[in-house]
């Protein structure tokens, strides 16, 4: 057999690896957005949603809900932060689905939410 009969059987394993690699990644469990709330979010918004400082709109298991509670909103106050009000944004720390995941785990901390 010659090289560039093998070319096209070469082509194809590298190509099945390639889209194996790129298969879907599981969901993001609701332990995993709990566990990224209590490392990232809980200092400020406290361990259930209820900041420390009442009335500061950091809170939203009481519905202080300063940006809207809508799915979309949370996850862009997640992706892209609030600059003037010191909440950063954490596009670079999270993937797509971890943000997903974290704003219905965030949302569900209000329990005055439809789901």
């Amino acid at each position: 057999m010659t090289w560039h009969m093998g070319f096209p059987r070469l082509m194809s394993v590298v190509i099945l690896s390639a889209l194996a690699s790129m298969a879907a990644a599981p969901p993001v469990s609701k332990a995993r957005a709990q566990e990224i709330y209590h490392g990232k979010c809980e200092k400020c918004h406290g361990p259930d949603g209820h900041a420390k400082e009442k009335g500061s709109g950091m809170s939203f298991a009481d519905g202080e809900w300063n940006q809207g509670s809508d799915l979309k909103t949370i996850v862009a106050v997640i992706t892209d932060g609030v600059p003037e009000t010191g909440m950063r944004g954490f596009k670079n720390q999270l993937t797509a689905d971890e943000i997903q995941a974290l704003a219905k785990y965030v949302r569900s901390l209000d329990k005055r939410l439809d789901k």
